[in-house]
């Protein structure tokens, strides 16, 4: 079965492990490939990104791999490039693209920092109104671009038992649909991340259920990832991520031919 994980960070940014390792332990899991997708630079916020000197070496050291492992599994050097990210140059062989902030005004409010943080930029942007911030964040997530679609409701990470965010809620489903179908115009992949899985946030990957079957109904396409901070973490969730889709009528977890 082909299997691996495309959404993998390392030292170079917030990750635990250095890219040898991970690969290391991606082979000894029967991976076909695996993916790095460091942090790209966020001027406004250098707290878990690659810095430029960081990336130059990073981008060298994943080549580096690419050569010393070709027999024994495919190595991709990505990047995850947040909406806000600064521009990059070098050609790498994917892109995710995420979202990690709200911008209001001059300041960049976390998505996924705190419940603290999320609750603050909700009543000091938004007049504490909930889908008015839902529907900003789905507006700045249609504006991404890339390969991958990364972590489509990042939003929902401190959620759990729909507190804040009802997806019945129609402003709420509204949003969210809206930017589905600009990204699916793109013919962008959805990474279905068990990431907030692994860290305690979740019980399920993103995106949530209905959107995933929105997906389906659309013929969008899904990518299982694991949004890799820590080796011991690298399939964290897979098995509740394949009979999710499973369920849901999606056949290829782990297709990469938008690599091609």
């Amino acid at each position: 079965m082909i299997k691996g994980n495309m959404h993998t960070h390392t030292r170079y940014c917030d990750g635990k492990n250095t890219p040898e390792e991970i690969v290391k332990v991606a082979i000894g899991k029967g991976f076909t490939y695996i993916g790095f997708s460091g942090h790209g630079h966020t001027s406004f916020d250098d707290s878990f990104c690659m810095s430029a000197e960081n990336e130059e070496r990073y981008f060298s050291e994943i080549k580096e791999l690419q050569e010393k492992y070709a027999d024994k599994i495919r190595i991709f050097c990505g990047i995850e490039r947040d909406v806000f990210s600064d521009h990059f140059t070098l050609k790498y062989d994917y892109e995710i693209a995420s979202v990690h902030y709200i911008k209001c005004g001059e300041r960049f409010y976390d998505v996924d920092g705190s419940l603290k943080d999320q609750r603050q930029c909700i009543d000091g942007c938004f007049g504490g109104d909930p889908y008015a911030y839902a529907e900003e964040y789905y507006k700045t997530v249609s504006g991404i671009n890339g390969n991958i679609v990364g972590h489509f409701d990042l939003l929902t990470k401190f959620d759990r038992n729909n507190d804040i965010f009802n997806p019945k809620e129609l402003r709420y489903k509204k949003a969210a649909l809206s930017a589905l179908e600009v990204l699916l115009q793109k013919d962008m992949v959805f990474e279905v991340n068990t990431g907030a899985m692994a860290r305690g946030y979740k019980d399920a990957p993103y995106p949530d259920r209905w959107i995933l079957e929105e997906i389906k109904r659309r013929n969008g396409r899904v990518i299982i990832t694991s949004d890799c901070h820590d080796a011991k973490n690298l399939d964290y969730g897979y098995e509740i991520a394949e009979k999710l889709l499973t369920d849901i009528g999606f056949k290829d977890f782990y297709n990469i031919d938008f690599m091609r």
